[in-house]
């Protein structure tokens, strides 16, 4: 899962920085390295971004499947390559059975190569082949009898519901954009760093890049990040812990994909080759890494919080080895062929940034029921140790 994170982004954040604005290598891999760590590192449910083979397949695989599109969408608008094409199709059609979020994210992004990209570049209409692959894959998942079981018997489209869902994603993106800044000011100190890495190599670039319409951009941006609230909000149900992830992941590239703009628009207005306004630009930066370093100073507790420190702590403190102790012993009874009743002594709540979702005291509650058949028992019970 990791490997998947790392690969899928530092592929889309090397195309659109390296290929298309030509930054120097450098300057791309340091700001590629701040951008996973915040993401790695401060990601807010760990079990279900590396951890929980559930969570992380039902949505690290699609947030890289996205990634992967965006990147092809990139690369067929500049080249009209067949297999470009052909990569964005088949990411498309995996990700119209997947999470909603996702392809959410790469049909948004779609959209908005189509309205500002096609009119200049008529071949980028063949993405509409890609975007029609994903929205059947999504009608035949907004049909499927699971959506009426989790949403309940009303579940389906309401014109008052959509417009309220509409409104309520921007109120959600507000209040969680600020919940970011306050809880995540390591994140923020990364970012104060890529700002300046950027406006370094951008204000020696020989060559200007046009940033047109920066306040458009960022809208633009804005509103992609709080379209993530859209699937949950309007369902109205509990979602699980992937669901934030993937919100935090599509908030620091729109982020990123912001300060990129911004300080590409300031350097193609100050000119090129000139070392006297990147400086200027860089002070701007200076006290929101020098009041994100204080913060962390005075609240080192946010560290804690790290997907490392969560781990390490797991470790050192006996619990990973208290936690693999008793799940060998809970397959030594499950996988014992003369035990067809099986009562399993109750394990440690405890699991740092794992999961395991427990079994029962009640014998045909949902856990015990698949275990059961899993193992292929006639009873399962939880029993207290």
């Amino acid at each position: 899962m990791l490997g998947l994170t790392v690969f899928s982004t530092s592929l889309a954040t090397f195309y659109v920085l390296v290929t298309k604005l030509r930054l120097p290598k450098a300057t791309w891999c340091c700001v590629d390295v701040l951008l996973l760590l915040s993401m790695i590192q401060f990601i807010p449910s760990t079990k279900s971004a590396i951890f929980w083979w559930n969570g992380a397949v039902h949505y690290i695989v699609p947030y890289s499947l996205a990634m992967l599109a965006v990147y092809g969408m990139l690369r067929f608008g500049d080249r009209k390559r067949k297999r470009d094409l052909a990569l964005v199709c088949l990411c498309m059609f995996c990700l119209g059975g997947s999470s909603y979020l996702a392809p959410l994210f790469a049909l948004i992004v779609l959209f908005y190569l189509l309205v500002f990209a096609g009119r200049k570049r008529k071949h980028f209409y063949w993405l509409l082949l890609p975007a029609a692959i994903a929205l059947s894959g999504l009608a035949v998942s907004f049909c499927a009898p699971g959506n009426k079981r989790r949403g309940g018997e009303d579940f389906g489209f309401h014109w008052l519901l959509a417009v309220r869902t509409v409104l309520d994603c921007f109120v959600e993106g507000s209040r969680t954009a600020v919940g970011y800044i306050r809880e995540y000011p390591a994140v923020f100190v990364c970012f104060a760093l890529i700002a300046m890495l950027l406006t370094e190599a951008f204000f020696l670039q020989k060559e200007v890049f046009r940033f047109p319409l920066p306040l458009l951009f960022f809208g633009l941006m804005y509103g992609l990040y709080c379209a993530m609230f859209a699937p949950g909000l309007y369902a109205g149900v509990e979602v699980s812990g992937g669901v934030p992830n993937t919100i935090f992941q599509v908030f620091l590239l729109t982020f990123l994909a912001d300060l990129v703009y911004g300080i590409g628009w300031l350097a193609g207005k100050r000119g090129t080759g000139r070392t006297d306004g990147a400086g200027r630009i860089r002070l701007c930066f200076l006290p929101v890494l020098c009041v994100g370093l204080v913060v962390l100073f005075w609240r080192k507790g946010t560290l804690k919080d790290s997907t490392v420190y969560e781990c390490w702590a797991y470790i050192s403190s006996g619990q990973a080895r208290d936690y693999k102790e008793q799940m060998e012993e809970r397959l030594a009874l499950l996988l014992d062929p003369s035990l067809k009743e099986v009562e399993l002594p109750q394990i440690n709540a405890d699991q740092g940034p794992l999961m395991h979702m427990e079994v029962m005291e009640d014998p045909d509650a949902w856990t015990n029921t698949v275990t059961r058949e899993f193992f292929g028992k006639n009873r399962i019970v939880r029993v207290k140790r």
